[in-house]
């Protein structure tokens, strides 16, 4: 049994509305079940149809943005009722078309050509959109610390590393203890990674992740990674990532006579101070660590210790390795902006993206297992708290959530459709496929 979620986003586009007239508006009504070819369906209002097209853009994960229906046709018509729809689906049946998890529509000018996207991190920037809205869906989810996270899927060599990505439940499960699991494995005469993608965004706080695997002795070809990444691409003030990616990766990139093992990174890893390698130590006997970074508007704190601890008070003589790192642009060091970036934890074999021979495998040519403890954001807020009241804040506040948005949706079904969208925060609807 395959479940989709949809997510409907902020609208990031719009125009003044003088009194009196009509929202110029884009909406998404439908989107294609995950891994199924179709049509992106829709409705525009407040502006003449004759004059005025959809432009529409899809993100597959690891391939980056693609131009729907076709670069050669690059928008649609809209019809006379204010109706939309576009083909998806595309590229082909070799194509990953059907899974992509990000679809983009844009309310343009008939006059304007979109600009077109083959693969690009973000949707082009030269777009002249009166209003764009986008929406999300996923394929298996799992839950894991309180939360669901998407896995991610592609039978097709993708980023990172040129792999393909398993989501079958051997590879990507969470254990009666609710310990997640990845696993990269050989399967269909392939080795597969794995990555999975939690769903709710916090922003600037504290990330904390335990792990109960011998990371110290990874696999040479493998790397574990665990970091917030913005798949919209549109951080502009970091020069060199557009994606909001810091990351605690663990892997010897091939180099197995590399005495350190792990790394805090704020992307991109090949400016100046953006990258700080250290050693895990032997874990053999005791496999528990706990990493943790703190990210403010100007600085992101690393912290990497043995055992479980919480984000304050563990003892000093745990702590393995630290890293501060500061906004201080004339020496080339930007910090992020949250935009959309959420958080992410994977593993997959490296060899083919550092250059060397594939296909990518283990260079053991064994499956090879990670068990992720917990997970536990602190969205916003300095640290202070033991990890595992941190789970229970949030737990508490997701749960608050949830009776807050049922009793909103009652409300809403009741009184018929909104009249407006709240374009000041990102809004979760609300379907779910079988």
């Amino acid at each position: 049994m395959r479940r989709g979620r949809l997510f409907f986003l902020v609208t990031l586009f719009g125009t003044f509305v003088a009194p009196g007239a009509w929202a110029q508006t884009i909406s998404i009504t439908s989107i294609p079940p995950y891994a199924v070819d179709g049509f992106l369906d829709g409705v525009v209002t407040g502006v003449d149809t004759a004059t005025h097209e959809v432009a529409v853009y899809i993100q597959i994960e690891g391939s980056g943005w693609w131009t729907k229906p076709t670069t050669g046709m690059p928008s649609v018509p809209i019809a006379p009722d204010g109706s939309w729809s576009a083909n998806v689906a595309t590229g082909g049946p070799a194509s990953l078309d059907s899974r992509a998890t990000i679809y983009c529509a844009a309310l343009i000018q008939a006059s304007h050509t979109p600009p077109p996207a083959s693969g690009e991190g973000r949707i082009p920037a030269g777009l002249q959109s009166l209003d764009l809205v986008c929406g999300e869906r996923y394929g298996r989810t799992i839950q894991f610390a309180g939360a669901t996270w998407a896995v991610k899927e592609s039978p097709i060599p993708v980023g990172p590393g040129s792999n393909l990505f398993s989501d079958r439940v051997e590879d990507v499960f969470v254990d009666p203890q609710g310990r997640l699991h990845l696993a990269v494995d050989q399967h269909d005469g392939s080795w597969w990674g794995v990555e999975v993608i939690l769903l709710e965004r916090f922003g600037y706080g504290t990330y904390l992740m335990q792990t109960e695997s011998e990371l110290d002795d990874l696999d040479v070809n493998l790397t574990f990674g665990a970091f917030t990444w913005d798949p919209y691409g549109d951080e502009e003030s970091v020069p060199g990532d557009a994606h909001r990616e810091i990351d605690f990766e663990d892997g010897r990139w091939g180099d197995a006579g590399d005495p350190t093992n792990a790394q805090f990174v704020v992307q991109p890893w090949n400016a100046p101070d953006n990258l700080h390698r250290y050693t895990l130590p032997d874990l053999s006997a005791a496999s528990e660590l706990t990493r943790f970074f703190t990210w403010t508007a100007d600085r992101i704190d690393f912290v990497a210790l043995r055992g479980h601890h919480g984000a304050s008070g563990y003892p000093p003589g745990d702590v393995i390795d630290s890293f501060d790192y500061t906004h201080a642009p004339a020496s080339g060091r930007y910090v992020p902006t949250p935009g959309r970036a959420g958080f992410r934890i994977n593993l997959w074999p490296n060899n083919v993206g550092l250059g060397g021979p594939g296909p990518p495998q283990p260079a053991g040519g064994q499956r090879v297992e990670v068990v992720v403890t917990h997970f536990v954001p602190e969205p916003g807020s300095p640290q202070g708290l033991g990890a595992g009241l941190l789970l229970l804040t949030w737990l508490a506040a997701r749960r608050r959530r949830r009776r807050c948005s049922g009793r909103a949706r009652g409300r809403r079904l009741a009184a018929g459709p909104p009249g407006g969208r709240d374009s000041s925060r990102e809004t979760e609807e609300a379907r779910e496929e079988e």
